[in-house]
């Protein structure tokens, strides 16, 4: 059964209050969370992630169709070149994010896109069953799975990752030539990383906080 303690320690990880619309004047004010009654039809998320969610796939899809249509090869600025230069380019990338795999071992690239699969689904399950997550948590998980419909689906139709900007550049004299590939579903799946780093750091931090004020307590029964 959970403890003042425990509620208090949530709410520090979860971050400032938030009132919500709902809220009954002389109520007292709790952490905003995701799963209230009115995101019920939302399947434990906010049906406002589900919108946005859409919005961003329909623009994804959109941008890869075009660039695969018509295979573009623009510059879109040198202005820094030769250390970097951005292109709209397209690029089939069979491999992971940002091309950056593109010479691991085979079997190697598999063990790792297989466990990327297994991680997303199992939390994105985990945060829909359980009831009194972060809303942070939560949302690191939809950005994964948005990032994860926006290249799973190229792969299951075309065999690879469709990317439409790409970033190159390099600096001899100090170190070689770069090539990044990418799209919005990969800068949304690193976004979702982030998310999920900074509420790992609140939690830690508010156990922290939780444990030296209880040491403090009892030093002082103590005396």
């Amino acid at each position: 059964m959970p403890t003042a303690d425990d509620s208090t320690l949530r709410r520090r990880a979860e971050g400032p209050v938030e009132t919500s619309e709902g809220q009954v004047d002389g109520s007292p004010a709790g952490a905003a969370e995701v799963n209230d009654t009115s995101d019920a039809a939302g399947f434990g998320y906010p049906c406002k992630w589900w919108i946005a969610g859409g919005l961003f796939l329909a623009l994804e899809f959109s941008l890869k169709y075009l660039a695969h249509v018509y295979r573009p090869q623009k510059l879109i600025t040198d202005i820094f070149a030769p250390v970097v230069t951005f292109d709209i380019t397209y690029t089939e990338n069979r491999h992971s994010a940002f091309s950056f795999a593109r010479r691991l071992n085979r079997d190697v690239y598999r063990f790792l896109m297989a466990s990327s699969v297994f991680l997303v689904v199992a939390g994105f399950v985990y945060f829909f069953c359980k009831k009194d997550v972060s809303w942070r948590n939560k949302l690191g998980m939809f950005l994964f799975m948005c990032g994860a419909v926006g290249n799973g689906l190229d792969r299951i139709l075309l065999g690879a990752v469709v990317d439409y900007v790409s970033i190159s550049g390099g600096y001899p004299e100090h170190w070689s030539n770069y090539y990044l590939a990418w799209n919005l579903s990969d800068l949304v799946i690193d976004a979702a990383f982030a998310v999920l780093v900074y509420q790992a750091y609140l939690t830690e931090k508010a156990t922290a906080e939780d444990s030296k004020k209880t040491d403090e307590k009892e030093t002082t029964l103590a005396e």
